[in-house]
């Protein structure tokens, strides 16, 4: 090597013979594809893990299994009936509108707090004018109920509640 050119557009104008040429045009092809093939796995993987640790969380309270371990109190509830009634509530909500979520609800943790005080209201507000058997039995249709009414609520904040599930529903006082 003689000479090294000082510039690209040099050793573009010096070589543009061989590098318009059909072995030039592969090399050139063959050394994109792999710089594509490579730049696109790590992305598609750092954006993978962003996906999964941002746009789902799992929140349980109450003595349910299968939440996210967070450490959010039981809902307690009073019934009708005079008791007061620890429930265990799981809930799994996913971000749907990132621009909504962030301008709305801020962080995860942030979102997270939000959304399980709005949803505690939403409970105790459905569960208060209720029997302590009459919560027992229809927990299913409860917690369709309010899985609507809540999914409702939240979605203009970019949110969408996927799961909530009433399950254990323990006595712990009655009131006369």
């Amino acid at each position: 090597m003689e000479h090294w050119p000082t510039s690209v557009i040099e050793w573009i104008s010096e070589n543009r013979e061989w590098l318009f040429s059909g072995a030039g045009l592969v090399v050139i092809s063959a050394a994109w594809a792999v710089f594509r093939y490579v730049g696109s796995k790590s992305s598609n993987a750092t954006t993978a893990k962003a996906q999964s640790g941002a746009s789902q969380s799992t929140s349980s309270f109450g003595d349910e299994e299968g939440g996210s371990g967070d450490e959010i109190k039981p809902l307690m509830v009073h019934t009708i009936d005079g008791y007061l009634a620890q429930v265990g509530v799981l809930f799994e909500w996913r971000i749907v509108d990132p621009l909504s979520f962030v301008k709305n609800l801020g962080s995860m943790e942030e979102a997270g707090n939000k959304i399980t005080e709005r949803l505690r209201y939403h409970l105790i507000g459905g569960l208060e004018d209720k029997a302590l058997p009459q919560i027992r039995e229809e927990r299913s249709v409860l917690s369709k109920q309010l899985l609507q009414t809540f999914r409702d609520e939240i979605k203009p904040f970019g949110v969408e509640l996927v799961h909530l599930k009433i399950g254990r529903v323990t006595p712990v006082d009655r009131h006369a």
